[in-house]
C-alpha cells in the first residue's frame, strides 16, 4: 500500500508543479511519449522490485496479466461495462456541443492514440494489476475496489487544478474518474485479469476524446 501511495504522490506532485511547464513548453508529439516513459519508470520499477521481494507468484501473475480468466466473470463484468460506456456516450453527447465525428477523429493522431493507450496500459497495471491485487490479499475485496477507485480519482486532481484551476467543474469530472475506477475494479475482480479492464479503459479514453470529453 505504501509502495502505491509513495508513487502516485511522486506523480502526482510532478502533475501539479511541473505538468503546466511541459504542455507550454513541449510539443504534444514529444511530450505524450515521454510522459508515457515517466510513468514506466516511476511507475513499475517500484512495482516490481516490491513483488520480486514480497509475492512469491510469478510477476505477470500477480499483475493479473497472466492470470486464468474466468469466463463467466467476465461475461458478467463485460455486460456492466458496455452499459457504463453507453452512458458515458450518453452524457458526453448531452453535455458537449455537435460536431463533425470524422474531423474529431482526424485529430486523434497516431502519437495520441498510441500514447493514451499504453498510459492506460501502465494505469491498469499499477491500480488494477498491483495495487488491487495486493491489497485484496489483506482485505475485503469491496473495501480494496473502493480504495482504488478513489485512489485513481484523486490521483488525477494534481494535474486537472494546476492545468485548468480549481472550479466546481472539478466535482463532476472526479465523480466519474471515480466511477470508472469502480467499474474497472469491478471488471478486474470479476474476469480474474486485468486485460478486460484495459480494453474498456483504452474504449473509454477514445470515446471521450472523439465525443469531445477531453
Amino acid at each position: 500500500m505504501w509502495v502505491a501511495v509513495g508513487v502516485l504522490t511522486i506523480w502526482a506532485a510532478h502533475n501539479a508543479l511541473i505538468l503546466p511547464w511541459e504542455v507550454r513548453h513541449i510539443d504534444d508529439s514529444v511530450r505524450e511519449p515521454a510522459l508515457v516513459l515517466m510513468r514506466a519508470v516511476i511507475w513499475m520499477v517500484p512495482v516490481v522490485l516490491y513483488l520480486r521481494r514480497h509475492d512469491p507468484r510469478p510477476r505477470l501473475v500477480a499483475l493479473g496479466v497472466a492470470s486464468r480468466i474466468d469466463r463467466r466473470g467476465l461475461a458478467w463484468s463485460a455486460l456492466g461495462a458496455v452499459v457504463y460506456l453507453f452512458l458515458v456516450v450518453q452524457l458526453l453527447s448531452a453535455t458537449t456541443t455537435p460536431g463533425n465525428a470524422p474531423s474529431r477523429l482526424a485529430t486523434l493522431t497516431e502519437v495520441t492514440v498510441l500514447s493514451s493507450m499504453l498510459a492506460c496500459v501502465l494505469e491498469e497495471l499499477l491500480m488494477r494489476g498491483f495495487l488491487l491485487g495486493q491489497l485484496v490479499r489483506f482485505t475485503t475485496s469491496f473495501r480494496a475496489q473502493v480504495s482504488v477507485a478513489v485512489l485513481f480519482g484523486l490521483v488525477h486532481l494534481p494535474g486537472w487544478i494546476a492545468l485548468d484551476g480549481v472550479s466546481i467543474n472539478l466535482l463532476p469530472s472526479t465523480v466519474m474518474i471515480m466511477l470508472l475506477g469502480a467499474v474497472l475494479g469491478g471488471v478486474a475482480r470479476a474476469s480474474n485479469s486485468i486485460l478486460p479492464a484495459i480494453l474498456v479503459h483504452c474504449a473509454n479514453n477514445f470515446l471521450g476524446a472523439w465525443l469531445g470529453g477531453g
